[in-house]
């Protein structure tokens, strides 16, 4: 098996094993009644949740020739990180 299938066989593999943890997760968070222990459990399932998404990017990334940003597109996107950026510097 060549690398590059191996490194696709292993981030399918993640995604499967991300999504199962926000499954668990979710379902855990049916019985939980402790707002402090909920709320970790939340956080570490929107970590899974968003683990899963990168994966997936970098999946597609890897497998599908992507369409080229508008440059439109990508100057609103650069305005919104400008503005994110110094949001946080402003804190």
């Amino acid at each position: 098996m060549s690398s590059k299938n191996t490194l696709l066989d292993f981030i399918k593999r993640q995604i499967v094993v991300e999504n199962k943890i926000v499954d668990s997760l979710n379902e855990a968070l049916k019985s939980i009644g402790n707002p402090s222990v909920r709320g970790v459990l939340k956080g570490i399932s929107l970590d899974s949740l968003k683990h899963a998404e990168m994966y997936d990017a970098a999946l597609k990334l890897l497998t599908t020739t992507q369409q080229a940003l508008s440059r439109n597109i990508l100057t609103s996107r650069k305005a919104l990180l400008r503005s994110i950026s110094g949001w946080r510097l402003n804190l």
